[in-house]
């Protein structure tokens, strides 16, 4: 879940059929605004994963992961509306293993993607579409997501899973499952915005699963 500087947040979905197998396009993107209640972004839906808007509110990037892009769109805040699809990095053609999954941004406008079964977080320009950097994480492949943060926000804290382990990795990924902070980076991150719910009817921010996809009602 994400919150926009107007008050709005958005949440994807992640889909399977008897709490196991994931459905492919099953899922949806939603955004929520108290004044506008709830709207649909995207359909088609996978595995809706990381998310970040530029600084100045115009461009909106999404991973679903299974597509192994990170994709730009053009962020109307004022209409809380995304459209203009375009895919700015692809992970398998860069040959980079593991899934694009959790996604922040540094105040140099570069996105911060984690790769889950890839062992690392791999720093993405998006103007350029080019890989800028590479932070190793050599004892947990399933990296699940990023943020800054610190007094300062110039610390990243990086999660990783503990799923379905070969006894090889395993052995090879003996800190899998943990949190990692990592300092030194030389980088910032951008201020959380934050969102009131207080004000908001419980059932208008529940998920639910129905017919194996989740819905935010």
């Amino acid at each position: 879940m994400w919150a926009a500087p107007t008050t709005s947040i958005k949440r994807g979905t992640m889909t399977n059929a008897n709490g196991d197998d994931i459905v492919a396009g099953a899922g949806f993107f939603y955004s929520y605004a108290p004044k506008g209640g709830l709207k649909l972004q995207l359909k088609n839906v996978t595995i809706s994963n990381g998310i970040a808007t530029s600084s100045d509110n115009k461009k909106f990037w999404y991973v679903d992961s299974t597509k192994y892009t990170v994709d730009q769109y053009d962020f109307n805040i004022d209409k809380g509306e995304i459209s203009n699809l375009k895919t700015i990095f692809d992970v398998k053609k860069n040959e980079i293993p593991g899934l694009p999954d959790g996604m922040t941004i540094d105040t140099d406008g570069n996105l911060w993607v984690a790769l889950f079964g890839g062992a690392r977080v791999i720093v993405v320009n998006p103007s350029t579409g080019q890989l800028v950097r590479t932070i190793p994480i050599p004892t947990a492949h399933q990296i699940t997501s990023v943020a800054f943060g610190g007094p300062n926000l110039d610390e990243l804290y990086v999660t990783s899973a503990n799923d379905e382990v070969t006894p090889e990795d395993a052995a090879k990924y003996t800190e899998r499952g943990s949190t990692f902070r990592i300092i030194g980076l030389g980088v910032k991150g951008l201020p959380a915005t934050d969102f009131d719910l207080s004000g908001v009817p419980p059932n208008n921010v529940n998920l639910m699963s129905t017919g194996g996809r989740y819905l935010l009602l």
